[in-house]
Formats: structure tokens, C-alpha cells, sequence
């Protein structure tokens, strides 16, 4: 009989050959197949649960106790955090890129080479203005979409009849 190196008594397949042996808290795949998994019943198990963590009943919560809820904690609502305008175009002037335009800058005006320190000046400002102008309109986007979700809009089901 054959013997390959790496085969350990009792390993006498080629396909169980150079395998590291198992440990005895390891599963075979056989093994696993034998233990069917009742998702329906791990989902339950999570929606109970959740009721629990949220001491909620299954019918959801009563009128009364999601106003005292509401009073307790308020709205559902993220916070309305609104960076000032001046800290978000300044925010375009720090960093590794603009920090090294900036220390180039200063280098071009130590050695007096005027037309490529304002080149680099202007090439930073334009960067700064170009950022902050696509910030503002990028947080217009968000806003957008924020009043969209705020509109108390009631779901009214339309049907066209022809």
C-alpha cells in the first residue's frame, strides 16, 4: 500500500491526505448536515426578543404609552447639526494636499519667486472655493430629502379606472 508523507493513521483517502486532523470540539461538514436549523423558529426567537428589549406587547404599543413615550424621549428624529458655512470652507484649507500647497507657497515667497507662489495661491483658492461650492450643494441634496421625509404625508392608496 501507498503512504503518502503527510498521511497520519487512519487517513487513507487521497482527499483526506494533507488535512490538519481535526480537534475534538470540530464539526465534520457531515456532521453539521445532520443538525437541521429552524430559521422560522430563530426568527421568532429574535422578534421576542426584540419585544422584550423594547418591553412592547405583540399587538406594538398602546396609545398611552407611546405618548409617554414621546414625552419621555421625543421624536424619532436625528438632530439638526449645521456646520457654519465659514468653518466649512475653511475645512478645504487643511489637510496633507493643502498643507503641503500651503508650505510650498511659503517657500516660493521666501526664495521671491513671485509667479509660482501666486500660482500655487491661486491653485489653493481655487480648490477651496471649488470644494465648499460642491459641500453647499451637496448639503442643499440632504436637505431636500430631509423635508421630503418630514412632510406628514398620509399613505393614500390611487387606482385610475379606465
Amino acid at each position: 500500500a501507498f503512504l503518502h508523507p503527510c498521511a497520519p493513521e487512519g487517513r487513507s483517502s487521497p482527499s483526506e491526505m494533507c488535512k490538519p486532523p481535526l480537534l475534538d470540539n470540530q464539526a465534520t461538514h457531515a456532521d453539521e448536515a445532520d443538525e437541521p436549523e429552524d430559521l422560522q423558529t430563530a426568527s421568532e426567537d429574535s422578534a421576542l426578543k426584540h419585544r422584550l428589549d423594547l418591553q412592547t406587547g405583540e399587538d406594538g404599543l398602546s396609545e398611552e404609552e407611546a405618548a409617554r413615550r414621546l414625552l419621555q424621549h421625543g421624536r424619532n428624529e436625528l438632530p439638526d447639526l449645521r456646520t457654519p458655512k465659514w468653518r466649512i470652507f475653511l475645512s478645504h484649507f487643511t489637510g496633507i494636499m493643502p498643507g503641503t500647497i500651503i508650505i510650498a507657497i511659503i517657500i516660493e515667497g521666501l526664495l521671491q519667486e513671485w509667479p509660482d507662489m501666486s500660482t500655487l495661491t491661486a491653485l489653493l483658492l481655487l480648490n477651496g472655493f471649488v470644494g465648499f461650492f460642491e459641500d453647499m450643494r451637496a448639503g442643499d441634496a440632504v436637505a431636500a430629502l430631509k423635508v421630503l421625509t418630514r412632510a406628514d404625508l398620509s399613505p393614500t392608496p390611487v387606482c385610475c379606472l379606465e
